[in-house]
């Protein structure tokens, strides 16, 4: 999301992160080894083959990322819900819409029938304020959010990114199509810079 704070600090950086300050220097010497830095001088470093880099991103965060975070699934006591999700108070949890629901307040172009939501609240407590209940075929996907946020992005969604992600690897057809417009609007010129 911030390529540009591989300049910072260590410490900055894991607090931005929220990775632990001894895995820092293991990440940036991972990204080094595997041809993603360039070390224009001692104090200027910058990521480089950012739209590979970007394509690993998204395998590593189907395969490992996202399974842990997963939270569990729900459905709403109220069957109207899932029509109404636009109206559900997201700050009682703070929470942020991702995939579907994402994807379709972006664009306008996609009618969420899923709802993924990302929250750093622990599952009894959203469970509590919205009243979820438990059910493994619910339409709420619930997952800990892993980010830092930032005034930067959307206050109902997380960082378009990870909605672009989201969306790209449930490999629906309606899904891939609101990645790309996704991407054409708020990755593209990041990631396809010279």
């Amino acid at each position: 999301n911030n390529k540009d704070e591989i300049n910072d600090n260590f410490r900055k950086i894991a607090a931005d992160t929220g990775i632990a300050l001894g895995n820092i220097k293991y990440i940036i010497d991972g990204l080094t080894e595997a041809g993603y830095i360039l070390k224009a001088n001692r104090n200027d470093i910058r990521l480089k083959n950012i739209t590979t880099l970007l394509e690993r991103w998204i395998a590593g965060y189907r395969e490992t990322l996202k399974p842990s975070l997963f939270t569990g699934t729900f459905r709403f006591p109220d069957k109207q819900a899932i029509q109404n999700w636009r109206s559900l108070n997201l700050q009682l949890i703070d929470a942020a819409w991702g995939g579907e629901p994402a994807g379709d307040l972006l664009t306008d172009y996609l009618k969420a029938n899923h709802l993924q939501l990302y929250t750093p609240l622990p599952k009894n407590q959203v469970m509590q304020q919205w009243k979820l209940i438990p059910d493994k075929n619910g339409e709420l996907e619930v997952y800990k959010q892993f980010w830092q946020k930032t005034t930067e992005v959307p206050a109902q969604t997380v960082p378009p990114l990870l909605i672009y992600t989201d969306l790209l690897i449930t490999e629906d057809p309606r899904c891939i199509e609101t990645a790309e417009r996704i991407y054409k609007k708020y990755l593209k010129d990041e990631f396809e810079k010279d």
